[in-house]
């Protein structure tokens, strides 16, 4: 019996022991192919100790300070030396309580996420590492997969097994996202309080600790009472791992946050830094662009750069208030609270330090008949009814409101706004014992526009503005956006025309007229003048300077379309032009920069400079790679020039273009305003100095009624020039030797005579001035001419009308005759 036993007890067990084997060779294999699966295509994590940091391309202004860097690598890596004790302990203890502890996994935090997942079902947490965060950051995509989330604890156990703690903190603080495009700790730094990052105190180190967890929705500058919720949290997290004790929390909570404004001095010419960073990708490819160390020396004036920012900025801002409030940015309802715990605007009032003259985001708190309170980054104040009265003044009586008479009707501020709307506010004035701040009611404006400003000798360009804001939109409408000049096309026509042989002084009949052979165009084009009024015999300064539309056009065809088209491509002009009369009312397209390069070569005696922005390239060592030095072409005569700048002065001096008289030195220039008031444009010249404002939509819809380039643009223009050249020496504009100054009849533009009811001077090209005096004779000829004129449009417009009165009457008949 005994035998038998053995026997099946040897069975029993091979029967067990084999599964067994099966089973466990079949779950190395699978553990081993799921293992190879996942790790198949992943990095080895070896070449974070080989990390090199490729030096990028820097752009330098004309002065040698730093424009902006053009780098592979986001962010301006630190050694973790430099970063505050303070900083470390505060990311550790909101971020991976354990660092220092764990191998990698927090086997605690992973099983807490994992249930949380189980229960959402799906990814929702992830419980992860400073170790698996910077495997994240470094290899994987930011995907929320269990795929994703194995390849990231593999890759974080390796990363513990090559690199120390401090190496691990020193990739990941240098890698991080805080927001607001800042990667790595010290752009952090610089970000949002401006200092490098060793000089962090704890206050602010727990600001941006709690940051990389959800950057949009802790930053300070979108929600201030959010933020200071979350450094308490860092700050008591701290608290709990011994970093620090309750009162040293307490005093850094309780510290005012000196914000920096989003806007830093290098930020003033992100158009011109993408700008270069196209051109030199474009001659020397990426890889010298991101790895050889380019240095690149701009034209770029900084102090003009920020006076055209600062200008445009201001004017659209302008022009937007001009046409009522849009309403609040957004609303969000105020914090409930049970009576016990302080309301949200309580805990953070006077957490920080207001940026004066900033325009920053705040939250209507209340509002009365005497102002609105608001809350702006954490301090309290008020909006009185005169910081909104451009709002205030848009807003009609309701139906039904009684008005009282004889008194100015303004809407109260409960009108616009209400508790818990979002609003932009400029800080007006900081506050002081016993009172908040003041504030003035802002809002971003649609509009866009563009400001160029360049030296006529040089072609240097010492501004370059390409919209309101370069994080909104990135398109250079200063460099690429083609858009109709309206009557800034005018002085190429009066140019061709003093190379022709016109002068100022030259006389065309300013009456109705009609053409029924332009090509492309209805037959009976009957133009107007801006006014609908016409003024007879006029002289072509006095035209120029009021934009009369008649007199262009009729001096367009007598110049000829060819001269005029050909005047204009050589001075830079690169858009499309039409060949026919409506040329002469700016029916072309010309970017802001190629109009104001056109005009600078009228300041420079008629040559055009080519414009420059990049006057060198260097290499890492500062070896000259590249120059590039003035290059000039003459296109119109010098004489012709001048006379032509003469006539722009008048457009200032009395004509459209009279807002610019407040730059207070010689200037020339000219209005443009676009059919439908789409685009608004004043483009200009000191002698020593060219500038150009376009002001517009992107989508070409209207600015709005009176949106001229009077109105829209010549302020930005001139709040430009003013701050560019206040350190600059008043100069006039000089006369060539080949122009000549004469006494003329202003009626009839020949020499001044005994009887002559007015006397003017004007300029000549020598040789071509008025050979007689003018008579009695000469000004009833012109006045005879001018009544033929008159007539004969009265006779086009009785005829037209006859026409159209038997145009209705067919149409009548018709219409009975369907109707029967």
């Amino acid at each position: 019996m005994l035998p038998h036993k053995k026997a099946s007890s040897h069975r029993t067990s091979g029967r067990v022991v084999v599964p067994a084997l099966v089973l466990a060779v079949i779950i190395l294999l699978a553990g081993g192919g799921g293992y190879w699966y996942f790790t198949r295509d992943l990095p080895w994590v070896d070449v974070l100790k080989d990390q090199k940091a490729y030096p990028g391309t820097k752009i330098y202004a004309d002065d040698n300070v730093l424009l902006g860097e053009i780098k592979f690598e986001k962010g301006t890596p630190v050694p973790l030396k430099k970063v505050p004790k303070s900083l470390v302990q505060a990311i550790v203890a909101v971020e991976d309580a354990h660092f220092f502890r764990h191998h990698g996994l927090d086997y605690v935090g992973m099983l807490r996420a994992l249930l949380t997942n189980i229960w959402a079902g799906g990814v929702r947490q992830g419980g992860s590492t400073i170790t698996q965060q910077l495997a994240k950051i470094m290899f994987l995509t930011p995907e929320r997969t269990f795929s994703r989330k194995i390849r990231e604890v593999i890759l974080a156990r390796r990363i513990e097994a090559r690199l120390t703690k401090d190496e691990i903190l020193d990739l990941y603080l240098n890698k991080i996202y805080f927001g607001h495009g800042a990667y790595g700790i010290e752009m952090a730094a610089q970000t949002y309080f401006g200092k490098h990052v060793e000089a962090l105190t704890l206050s602010e180190s727990a600001v941006l600790a709690g940051l990389p967890k959800a950057p949009n929705i802790y930053s300070p500058y979108a929600d201030l009472d959010r933020t200071k919720r979350r450094q308490k949290y860092v700050l008591d997290r701290m608290i709990e791992e011994g970093y620090i004790t309750a009162e040293e929390a307490k005093s850094a909570y309780s510290k005012p946050l000196a914000l920096r404004n989003l806007r830093k001095k290098t930020d003033v010419a992100p158009y011109v830094v993408e700008a270069v960073r196209k051109e030199i990708e474009e001659r020397y490819g990426q890889e010298a662009l991101y790895q050889k160390g380019l240095k690149v020396y701009t034209t770029i004036d900084p102090a003009m750069q920020l006076a055209a920012v600062q200008a445009l900025q201001a004017g659209l801002r302008d022009l937007d208030k001009r046409h009522g409030f849009r309403g609040p940015v957004e609303h969000r309802e105020p914090r409930k609270t049970d009576g016990k715990k302080k309301d949200e605007d309580e805990t953070t009032a006077g957490k920080t330090v207001l940026p004066l003259g900033e325009v920053i985001t705040g939250r209507v708190t209340a509002v009365s008949g005497d102002g609105v309170s608001v809350l702006a980054r954490g301090v309290k104040g008020r909006i009185p009814p005169s910081g909104m009265a451009w709002a205030l003044n848009k807003v009609r009586p309701a139906k039904g409101e009684k008005v009282p008479k004889g008194k100015k009707w303004r809407a109260a501020p409960d009108r616009i706004l209400k508790a818990g709307d979002i609003i932009r506010v400029r800080v007006a004035a900081l506050p002081q014992k016993g009172k908040g701040a003041l504030f003035d009611l802002e809002q971003d404006p649609l509009v866009e526009g563009a400001a160029v400003m360049l030296d006529p000798a040089t072609g240097f360009i010492r501004a370059l503005v390409g919209g309101f804001d370069f994080g909104r939109s990135e398109f250079n409408r200063a460099l690429h956006a083609r858009r109709q000049a309206g009557s800034a096309f005018k002085p190429f026509v009066y140019a061709a025309a003093m190379d022709a042989g016109f002068s100022p002084a030259s006389i065309i009949i300013d009456a109705p007229v009609t053409y029924d052979e332009q090509k492309d165009l209805k037959p009976g084009w009957s133009p107007e003048n801006y006014d609908r009024e016409y003024f007879g015999p006029t002289r072509l300064r006095t035209a120029l300077a009021y934009s009369r539309n008649i007199v262009t056009i009729k001096l367009l065809k007598e110049v000829g379309l060819k001269p005029v088209i050909g005047l204009a491509r050589q001075l830079g002009i690169s858009g499309p032009l039409p060949e026919d009369l409506t040329l002469a009312l700016g029916s072309g397209s010309a970017t802001p920069l190629d109009l104001t390069a056109a005009y600078a070569a009228f300041a420079n005696g008629g040559t055009r400079m080519k414009p420059i922005l990049i006057r060198a390239v260097a290499g890492a060592n500062g070896e000259i790679i590249e120059s590039e030095e003035p290059q000039g072409e003459p296109v119109v005569s010098p004489e012709s020039s001048y006379l032509l700048t003469s006539m722009l002065q008048d457009v200032v001096a009395y004509g459209t273009g009279w807002r610019v008289r407040e730059v207070g030195r010689p200037v020339a220039g000219k209005t443009g305003t676009t059919n439908d008031y789409i685009d608004a444009w004043f483009v200009g010249y000191t002698p020593n100095l060219a500038a150009g404002v376009w002001v517009g939509y992107d989508n070409e819809k209207s600015l709005g009624p009176q949106e001229t380039g009077s109105r829209a643009a010549s302020p930005i223009w001139t709040a430009m020039m003013k701050e560019a050249l206040k350190e600059v020496p008043v100069e006039p504009f000089v006369r060539p030797p080949g122009v000549t100054v004469l006494e003329i009849d202003a009626a009839t533009g020949l020499l001044a005579s005994f009887d002559s009811e007015e006397t003017i001077p004007e300029v000549f090209k020598a040789g071509k001035e008025p050979t007689r005096a003018s008579t009695q004779a000469d000004r009833e000829a012109l006045e005879e001419a001018a009544r033929k004129e008159f007539e004969a449009a009265a006779e086009r417009e009785k005829d037209k009308g006859k026409t159209e009165k038997k145009a209705a009457r067919r149409g009548q008949r018709q219409t009975q005759e369907d109707r029967d």
